[in-house]
């Protein structure tokens, strides 16, 4: 499984700026993802392409995810379940975009 990613960072309404994902974020969720068993079992592939924010508790809130609808289960529980930063940590409120390409490897 593959993911790639950048983050979005509004500072005013007329402003918006692209930077990398930072280096820890991006490690810890791909150790949280997998390809998920029923995907791989039926045979379903793709990438699921997710926009969030951490909030300045540390959670995840999805905005906008599409794929497969059983891809999209998987990665929305996954980020749901995902305590990535200390409260009031300086990712707070920083919006990100991220791909989560699921293959099956022969």
């Amino acid at each position: 499984m593959f993911f790639s990613g950048m983050s979005v960072i509004a500072e005013n309404a007329d402003s918006i700026k692209m930077c990398q994902i930072p280096g820890e974020i991006k490690k810890a969720l791909s150790l949280q993802m997998h390809f998920p068993t029923e995907a791989r079992e039926s045979n379903i592939e793709g990438v699921v392409a997710t926009c969030f924010y951490i909030t300045p508790e540390g959670q995840i809130k999805i905005y906008c995810i599409n794929g497969h609808p059983v891809l999209i289960g998987y990665v929305k529980n996954k980020l749901e379940s995902f305590e990535c930063c200390p409260p009031a940590a300086a990712i707070a409120n920083k919006h990100m975009f991220v791909r989560f390409n699921f293959e099956i490897e022969e």
